[in-house]
């Protein structure tokens, strides 16, 4: 046999030989990256129908809410239609009492020029008093009615604003419910991240540190630790307000114990890697300590 027909011979064998684990290897890996598309694709389907629950249950009550508030405010055009018709009514009986009020201070003085009868006097005395103490509980009466119908008046615009301050609320739930299904959407569309305590480091060593936009007390609900990094689960997610990025402080009680740097977040958790811990000092990161961002820090 020709010497490079040896020499190909051989070469032939070294590739087989290198070929077949990358096969392999290629093999494994496409069945783990279809499985994770796979949960991909499932999540976003579940965020799309809690997405869809939620516009449908935000449609309904914002439409009772701008029914109630309808009404309410043809409740209220009602109210102040009366209290101003009770105001005038009081207006007018404070003008009966000054009106009677004179005329008491006439009579008085011709009753001082009368040289009539006692009789006369105590009778026409009587009759001017009865008219001033009709006029004074007619005021009197007019008054109370005027300040329950402002109190009720208060009560309604009260009801008013709960009603509006409902709608804000529905429709600040309706965004981040979108922003929760753009996330969704964005992890179904990446391609899949190899998986691992060591891949997770990586990806938070890259993770840029952002501010807080709000002041946010969370709960620690587990804590990890590998040989690359401690990681600790919040109760709080983006539903919440947390973005990944933020540092919160870890306390137990009055003690500092470190820094969580958020790496993930979920709707309803959060998961960051643990920092600045002194385990002999201030004790480690455990499970009920408090996490507690703070508004541009």
């Amino acid at each position: 046999m020709h010497i490079l027909s040896k020499v190909f011979v051989v070469l032939v064998a070294l590739l087989s030989v290198a070929l077949v684990p990358l096969v392999v290897t290629q093999s494994a890996n496409q069945a783990t990256y279809k499985a994770q598309a796979e949960s991909a694709k499932s999540e976003l389907a579940s965020v799309n129908a809690s997405l869809q629950t939620a516009q449908s249950a935000a449609a309904r009550l914002e439409t009772d809410l701008q029914v109630r508030i309808k009404e309410l405010e043809g409740e209220r055009s009602a109210m102040q239609s009366e209290l101003a018709d009770k105001v005038a009514r009081v207006r007018t009986l404070e003008t009966e009492v000054a009106n009677a009020q004179v005329a008491q201070a006439k009579f008085q003085a011709g009753l001082d020029l009368l040289s009539s009868s006692d009789k006369e006097k105590v009778e026409l005395v009587k009759k001017l008093t009865d008219q001033l103490t009709d006029a004074r509980t007619k005021e009197v009466q007019a008054r109370s009615e005027l300040v329950a119908a402002e109190g009720e008046l208060a009560s309604l615009s009260s009801k008013y604003e709960n009603a509006v301050q409902a709608r804000r609320d529905l429709e600040e739930e309706v965004q981040k419910l979108m922003e929760v299904k753009s996330q969704a959407d964005a992890r179904a569309a990446a391609p899949a991240a190899p998986a691992g305590p060591a891949a997770a480091l990586g990806a938070a060593g890259e993770t840029e540190r952002v501010a807080a936009d709000r002041n946010l007390v969370a709960r620690i609900i587990d804590v990890r630790r590998t040989d690359e990094a401690i990681y600790a689960e919040i109760d709080a997610g983006s539903s919440s307000g947390v973005r990944q990025g933020w540092t919160l402080m870890i306390g137990d009680g009055a003690t500092f114990v470190g820094d969580l740097r958020i790496i993930r977040v979920d709707v309803n958790r959060a998961v960051g890697i643990v920092e600045l811990e002194d385990a002999s000092g201030r004790g480690e990161v455990r499970s009920g300590q408090r996490a507690v961002a703070r508004k541009g820090e």
